[in-house]
């Protein structure tokens, strides 16, 4: 059997590695319910790269480019 690398999950420290966090700071926004989504098999604390791909989609911050901006206020 073979799994698509979609579905492989990732431990704690390769998604804060994937993240640029650290575990400590992972595991706090997991506490807070404000980090990306993770699966909890018994014991163990996984993340998809899909989740953490769709997290940090939801958390850019989209600025106006100087032009857009420039031409709401004129």
């Amino acid at each position: 059997m073979t799994f698509s690398p979609e579905l492989i999950a990732l431990t704690e420290a390769e998604a804060a590695r994937q993240l640029g966090v650290s575990i400590g700071g992972l595991r706090k926004w997991r506490k807070a319910r404000r980090g990306p989504k993770y699966l909890r098999l018994g014991r163990l604390i996984r993340y998809r790269r899909s989740d953490l791909e769709q997290w940090l989609e939801s958390h850019c911050n989209r600025q106006e480019t100087r032009t857009e901006a420039d031409n709401d206020h004129a």
